[in-house]
């Protein structure tokens, strides 16, 4: 497990005394000011590592992360190369949350492991099943199809997001790169996967760790850019004690890695008075990434609910990523 528990980071941030690791932000939108409770609700609770890496990635660029797997040149090179936006994500925790993610999404695409979701195909079964023709080079890319804030009664805010898979085909363009376009056939076993992973992914997640971790980041990054959006003001040298914790040796960490690759085979026998086999081998070639840019709106959308969700007596904490605006 890659994520920094939030007691580590309640102890960077200096606060003493939270009863436990189950960590909430309540916020006043008339204040801008951000307070840390404990809480035993799921949907409200936040990696604050997460939180205080995806603002420091919003005040730098502008914009959220991104990563992919792309050819190293020609689609049918043997090697592809990670690509991290921003490029510093790279032997990082954050940045390889993203890339476990988007290899295990490959993986399982392939049939590869345990299957998640019962009678859950893979693309091979799906191309069988249909008798595709598509083109056997294609991407998946996680992608977020909805996101939020849900704010409490008592001033809970509780990050959303829709996750899902879109296909994609990789062309060249005139200039000779690759670029993505969408696959748009429902016939195609590329497309049907990617729904059927879109569909499931809630139970997804929640079975597999990797996915599970990409989730809680597409969180916190929704929840950071809400935060700013609504006048939170960063306190830039408490976000700085938050380095991006590497997961090894960075001269030695590589940025290329085999293109994934699998070839299925099929035989079968000619009924029909002959007896001749016949043996087909399909290859295919799987590229892709994570797209965590919210498309549906241009600010984070917030949603008011009557619930309160804090125990009576908890105990709230200033949280010391932000200054309080002037009231």
């Amino acid at each position: 497990k890659l994520a920094q528990p939030n007691d580590v980071s309640l102890r960077t941030l200096g606060v003493s005394g939270f009863p436990n690791q189950h960590c909430c932000l309540v916020f006043n939108p008339r204040t801008r000011a951000v307070g840390l409770a404990p809480t035993r609700f799921k949907q409200a609770e936040v990696n604050l590592y997460y939180l205080a890496m995806s603002l420091k990635i919003l005040k730098e660029t502008q914009r959220e992360c991104q990563f992919s797997l792309d050819p190293k040149g020609t689609i049918s090179d043997e090697k592809q190369v990670k690509a991290f936006y921003p490029s510093s994500l790279a032997n990082t925790v954050f940045g390889e949350v993203l890339f476990q993610a988007d290899y295990t999404l490959k993986q399982l695409s392939f049939g590869e492991g345990a299957r998640p979701v019962k009678d859950m195909m893979s693309i091979f079964e799906l191309m069988e099943q249909s008798g595709s023709t598509e083109p056997l080079q294609s991407r998946q890319w996680f992608v977020i199809s909805n996101s939020g804030v849900r704010r409490t009664a008592d001033g809970v805010v509780c990050p959303f997001v829709d996750m899902g898979v879109s296909a994609r085909r990789i062309e060249q363009g005139p200039d000779g790169k690759y670029r993505d376009a969408p696959m748009t056939k429902n016939t195609d076993a590329s497309v049907q996967y990617a729904q059927s992973f879109t569909r499931n992914f809630g139970a997804i997640a929640d079975a597999i760790p990797e996915i599970g971790e990409l989730r809680e980041v597409g969180r916190a990054m929704v929840l950071a850019r809400y935060l700013l959006e609504q006048g939170a003001s960063l306190d830039a040298r408490t976000a700085s004690k938050f380095a991006a914790v590497v997961v090894g040796d960075k001269a030695r960490y590589p940025m290329e890695i085999p293109t994934l690759r699998r070839q299925r085979t099929k035989s079968s026998v000619d009924l029909g008075g002959s007896g001749e086999l016949s043996v087909s081998r399909r290859t295919m070639v799987m590229h892709g990434g994570v797209d965590l840019r919210a498309t549906q709106e241009k600010k984070v959308p917030e949603v008011q609910v009557p619930e309160q969700v804090l125990e009576p007596q908890a105990p709230k904490f200033k949280c010391p990523l932000f200054v309080a605006a002037a009231a």
